[in-house]
């Protein structure tokens, strides 16, 4: 056991340490003499939090790293505006990109934010603390003021209501609780409808319920349990001919019209491949970002929900990536004749802090307190700084900033590409400032994946930052507030990213002598 006696301080002795106590004799009442004299021969402890400090960065990248990362020799340093600052040690130089996908599309409004900056830290003085008390148990008037922003806001005729999670994949699992309880318990009780639709192409998360209605790259599902929950994958209805992974992993090539896509669906409800009685809900991302950055046909889209709606199945769109402003509207489905059941978001919500919603009619909300929770989902500085986020997207006007330059910088400058280099790109299309484009081999009609990256390296020597998507893709996803020339632009950044591609696609031509 361990005994405490007070000892008074005298002069040149100091006061017994906590392991000088461990050695006290109780029946003596005074310290052991061996085993302090041990005490102070032993070794100083390590302060690991200094020593951390002098581990490599090639050490702590090979044991730490994530195995993910598209280039393990790059730290992030800092962001300014459409530029992302990085530091390669590999080169021992340091890098200034422009990057076109604006961080995985959660800098909407840019890197270094000032209005973002300034209410994360006056939220923080404000508290005296930054995280509060776990919003699901005591709630703060931040998370409140973004909830009836986040409703009012919203462009539909339903009344809504709003949840936080943490990511785009807690969000979309929210969704899906949300559905089986309205099925369970709600008003729209029916407890036979135990399934769901997913696109194919669509990226919804990588937590087991999201995994299971995600259908976009094999190594994403591959080894994991993805039947968490029962998923009907329909194909996407695209307005291109595009390539996709099939079940075993292969890429694949699909071309049919719009009248044909609903024709094949009605087919598959007819021979009961799809049973629309038991289907609970649909999860469409509109515009699958991680799938290919394919375009949906707005006709096939429109009828598909008709049917849907007229057999009671919950529309559920996926606006991880698409909210916000990106395609030229504040939501994606806004570009259709479409009245979602749930939304779900993040990303570029708060600027690239970790927060999501879930905007919800308010007929499906959860029927009894406790049913959702999350710890530090709605915590006050991802919800300040997130209705800060939703000023700025207003006031730039930024929706209508990003269909500007989409329609009249971006797109074209990209379709002149794809003309000048047909036998190496497939195809280009996008919505607002979210564009892909599709490298193949046009002789053999296959996708050439190896080219596209090889295209992203010499874009990187020339000081351009892309991202691949799909099976043979890049997207293009720059920050909203990136230059374009219009509007008062003092300069072209768009412009000098597609010179960019144009001449990485040149230089890769150059010097590759098989297209695959």
């Amino acid at each position: 056991m361990l005994f405490f006696y007070p000892v008074k301080h005298r002069e040149n002795r100091p006061f017994l340490t906590f392991e000088a106590y461990r050695g006290y004799n109780t029946s003596s009442k005074r310290p052991l003499e061996k085993e302090l004299d041990m005490a102070k021969k032993a070794p100083a402890a390590v302060d690991l939090f200094s020593e951390v400090d002098k581990v490599s960065w090639k050490e702590l990248q090979e044991s730490y790293g994530l195995t993910t990362s598209i280039n393990q020799d790059w730290e992030y340093k800092s962001g300014s505006g459409s530029r992302v600052k990085l530091y390669d040690h590999k080169a021992l130089r340091s890098l200034n990109l422009l990057d076109m996908s604006c961080a995985i599309s959660t800098k909407n409004i840019g890197y270094g934010n000032r209005a973002l900056v300034r209410s994360l830290f006056e939220t923080a003085r404000e508290l005296g603390d930054v995280a509060g008390y776990p919003d699901h148990d005591i709630s703060n008037v931040y998370a409140l003021k973004l909830a009836w922003l986040l409703t009012k806001h919203f462009p539909r005729k339903y009344e809504m209501q709003a949840l936080f999670g943490n990511s785009g994949t807690e969000a979309n699992e929210i969704a899906l609780k949300l559905c089986f309880n309205a099925r369970m318990n709600g008003p729209i009780r029916d407890r036979g409808r135990k399934e769901f639709l997913a696109f194919r192409l669509g990226f919804h998360g990588r937590t087991l319920g999201s995994l299971s209605i995600t259908c976009s790259k094999p190594v994403q599902r591959e080894g994991y349990p993805t039947n968490a929950i029962a998923v009907n994958h329909i194909p996407f209805p695209a307005r291109h001919p595009f390539y996709f992974f099939s079940n075993n992993g292969e890429p694949r090539r699909r071309n049919v019209s719009a009248t044909e896509y609903i024709e094949e669906f009605l087919a598959d409800c007819d021979d009961g491949k799809i049973d629309l009685s038991v289907i609970s809900a649909i999860f469409l991302e509109l515009i699958p970002g991680e799938g290919g950055m394919v375009i949906p046909s707005k006709d096939a889209i429109e009828d598909l929900i008709r049917i849907l709606k007229k057999n009671k199945v919950l529309i559920v769109v996926d606006e991880v990536q698409t909210a916000f402003g990106r395609t030229g509207k504040f939501y994606c489905f806004e570009h259709f004749n479409i009245d979602p059941d749930i939304v779900t978001s993040s990303k570029s919500i708060a600027g690239g802090l970790p927060i999501s919603s879930v905007l919800y009619r308010k007929e499906l909300g959860f029927t009894e307190r406790g049913r959702q929770s999350s710890t530090f989902a709605g915590g006050p500085i991802p919800s300040a700084v997130a209705r800060t986020v939703l000023r700025e997207i207003n006031q730039q006007n930024l929706p209508q900033r990003a269909k500007d330059l989409g329609d009249k910088v971006l797109g074209p400058a990209l379709r002149m590409i794809a003309q000048d280099f047909p036998q190496v790109v497939h195809r280009t299309d996008g919505m607002g400032l979210m564009h892909g484009m599709e490298f193949w081999n046009r002789e053999t009609e296959n996708p050439a994946p190896d080219f596209r990256t090889k295209v992203m390296h010499e874009a990187i020597k020339r000081g351009v930052l892309f991202v691949d998507c799909g099976v043979s893709s890049i997207r293009l996803t720059p920050p909203l507030t990136i230059t374009g020339g219009l509007n008062g632009d003092k300069s072209n950044e768009i412009g000098k990213a597609t010179n960019v591609l144009r001449d990485s696609i040149e230089a890769t031509l150059r010097k590759t002598s098989r297209i695959i």
